[in-house]
């Protein structure tokens, strides 16, 4: 049974609806759904067609010029850089993308991926002394930020070190050439929410303007044809889509459609995706299928996946990714039984944060393991491991309006190092501060006058629609609200006094039916996670997302039900 959920359901002012309706043509839940999301009668036009000739100048960033300026420099002496990235998608795909333009123009590059289990996260010394001597110019991508020690190594070898990153600075900043972070900039809410490929996309944008204007180079590659890669980052990473990250995913959809490139197309096949992909294709198929790599072994298997030329070499490295994500599924379930035994046996759930470690847990799946528990608990929820002598590792996710960075920030001082987003962080500090950290932590949620014990998740709800209201129209203009993904989600709407003639069990353990209202209006719906004899009794009211079912070729509206209330009338 899914543990009880608090229903927040909007109110949007109905003149604001009626006037979007009546000026733009638009149904009324697509009109709801505006409101609430805070656009205006001004933005609606932008926001339902976002277009990249609106995208800011990739100078307004700070050092970005500064930045390019160096790399063609570096091109025209023929010094060589190297590429250091991330294991993740978002560090992956923002790899890919600065080696095909740089390459492209005549740079010496190499890219390196550091292994997790070996180099750990981020710009390390270790990892970095095996290019001594053969290095003038490092570019990290999605990682950097906090890497005090590599930049004071790289300052004292003589090379110039150039950063972009989208995570969170710390109170001091590296001693680099140039850094650019949209997070070092006042708050803008056009590229403030960048990706680590977001980052770096603004970086290959104003390196091939700059080279354009001065006569240097820059007339290839076209870099819409490497939205793709953006597009597999942005998402990935759940960062927000709004702003510029939903014009450059709007677009990238387009060009990912294509599957122009051999390894998404193989990658593809192997996870059965039909030709009309979406974003959550790529957060729950692709995506994991790119991480195990980084996860579970190499993550050079993926980088060499999105760079292959021909198919069967696509193939072949798909199907690699496919086995270690096989693997990574294995030991995901294995360390979550593991922890959620830890968290029962110890009473954890009475805590405001949840802090479970092991030694011999998987590093390579705590931040998946964390986001499980972290939802199934509605708790902050940190999992760790041991790495190397008394150090634990390991990551953080967070709850609705409940900030990881901040969480941590009261304790920094037993932390070797930490850093991330509000919403997921990586942290590693030595196993004697365990106890002290836990403690601190807990007496800052509850300094802070939370208390989230007796907090349980909330569902955001749009408004009360009824059933008549499900119109074509209301599903055409559906894809203009997309792409959906965080801060964006799929609209949720509550019906009311539904209910279901014959229900059946559809797989293990989810139901499926068909709803009908007062007037007889009949829509299918699927329920996941909750089987036939689990539902309340009926009539009910429901919290579900209007749906396309595709199956077998034929498309039909369906309401994903998300949950379920005997209806009170």
């Amino acid at each position: 049974m899914k543990r009880p959920k608090r229903w927040k359901i909007c109110n949007p002012d109905e003149h604001q609806v009626e006037a979007m309706m009546a000026q733009y043509g638009l149904s009324r839940p697509t009109a709801m759904v505006l409101v609430n999301r805070g656009i205006s009668l001004e933005e609606v036009p932008d926001f339902i067609n976002p277009r990249l000739s609106k995208l800011s100048d990739p100078f307004k960033l700070r050092d970005c010029l500064k930045a390019v300026e160096r790399i063609w420099r570096a091109i025209h002496n023929g010094e060589k850089i190297l590429i250091f990235g991330d294991f993740d998608t978002d560090g992956i795909t923002a790899t890919v993308l600065l080696n095909w333009v740089l390459r492209e123009n005549g740079a010496k590059v190499k890219v390196f991926l550091p292994l997790r289990m070996e180099d750990g996260y981020g710009l390390s010394v270790s990892a970095l002394q095996k290019f001594e001597g053969d290095v003038d110019v490092v570019i990290t991508v999605d990682c950097g930020i906090t890497s005090i020690e590599g930049a004071a190594w790289l300052r004292e070898k003589g090379i110039d070190l150039i950063i972009t990153d989208h995570h969170e600075p710390g109170e001091v900043l590296p001693d680099a050439y140039a850094i650019i972070n949209p997070k070092l900039e006042e708050y803008n809410d056009s590229y403030w929410y960048l990706s680590g490929v977001g980052v770096c996309f603004k970086l290959c944008h104003g390196f091939l303007k700059y080279g354009r204007e001065k006569g240097l180079g820059g007339w290839r590659p076209e870099l819409r044809e490497g939205m793709d890669l953006v597009t597999l980052g942005t998402v990935a990473d759940i960062v927000p889509l709004l702003g510029e990250n939903r014009s450059l995913v709007r677009y990238g959809m387009k060009v990912l459609q294509t599957r122009h490139r051999p390894g998404i197309h193989a990658l593809c096949e192997i996870c059965g995706l039909s030709e009309q992909l979406s974003t959550e294709d790529i957060a729950f198929r692709l995506a994991p299928r790119i991480n195990a790599a980084g996860r579970m072994g190499d993550a050079v298997e993926a980088l060499e996946l999105l760079q292959a030329r021909s198919v069967i070499e696509a193939h072949e490295l798909a199907a690699k990714l496919e086995q270690l994500n096989q693997k990574r599924q294995a030991q995901e379930e294995l360390v979550y039984q593991a922890v959620k035994a830890y968290i029962e046996e110890r009473e954890l759930w009475r805590r405001n944060l949840i802090v479970a470690w092991d030694r011999d847990w998987h590093p390579g799946v705590l931040g998946i393991v964390a986001a499980r528990i972290a939802q199934e608990y509605n708790r902050p929820t940190i999992v760790l491991t041991g790495i190397s002598g008394e150090e634990l590792s390991g990551s953080g996710r967070g709850v609705f309006n409940c900030n990881m960075i901040e969480l941590l920030e009261p304790c920094r001082h037993l932390l070797l190092r930490y850093g991330g987003h509000p919403m997921a962080v990586g942290l590693a500090l030595r196993e004697e501060n365990i106890e002290q950290f836990i403690e601190t932590v807990e007496a800052a949620i509850v300094d802070s006058g939370q208390n989230l014990t007796h907090s349980i998740a909330v569902l955001e709800i749009e408004g009360v629609l009824s059933l008549a209201e499900l119109t074509e129209k209301w599903f055409r203009e559906r894809e203009l609200l997309q792409p959906f993904g965080h801060k964006n989600p799929m609209p949720c709407f509550m019906f009311r006094n539904v209910s279901a003639g014959k229900i059946a069990q559809a797989g293990t353990s989810s139901t499926r039916g068909v709803l009908f209202d007062e007037e007889n209006r009949r829509i299918e719906f699927i329920f996941f996670g909750t089987k036939p004899h689990e539902m309340p009794p009926q009539p009910w009211d429901i919290s579900a997302i209007p749906d396309i079912n595709s199956y077998g070729g034929v498309e039909r509206p369906q309401l994903r039900i998300l949950d379920v209330r005997t209806s009170l009338g």
